[in-house]
């Protein structure tokens, strides 16, 4: 009796286990790369490149810093400091899941 008790809560751990990985593999999943709607906190060019800090207005991510493309550099830190200078949004679109994610691209909207 004592064996199919200890069976069953192996059973029941193991589940639990498995959903939790579930779990936390979906949330990873759901931070793809995607278009972000975002303001932009900071700007500047740095290391052979150009880096702009954004917060998401969904949540998604909050002042992270992004990598702009090698070869669009001046192009997407005048659009960041364009936002920023008018108040406006920009939509990106990135992968917020990276340490240092590359914008893609970016428009200014609003």
């Amino acid at each position: 009796m004592r064996t199919s008790l200890r069976k069953r809560a192996f059973i029941l751990v193991s589940l639990l286990v498995v959903m939790v990985i579930f779990i936390a593999l979906k949330s990873e999943i759901q931070a793809a790369e995607n278009w972000y709607t975002a303001a932009v906190v900071s700007a500047g060019p740095g290391w052979g490149s150009a880096y702009i800090c954004l917060t998401a207005t969904n949540g998604a991510f909050t002042n992270k810093y992004m990598i702009c493309r090698t070869d669009q550099p001046k192009e997407q830190l005048a659009m960041a400091v364009t936002a920023m200078a008018l108040g406006k949004y920009v939509m990106a679109y990135l992968d917020p899941a990276l340490a240092t994610p590359t914008i893609q691209a970016m428009y200014v909207i609003n």
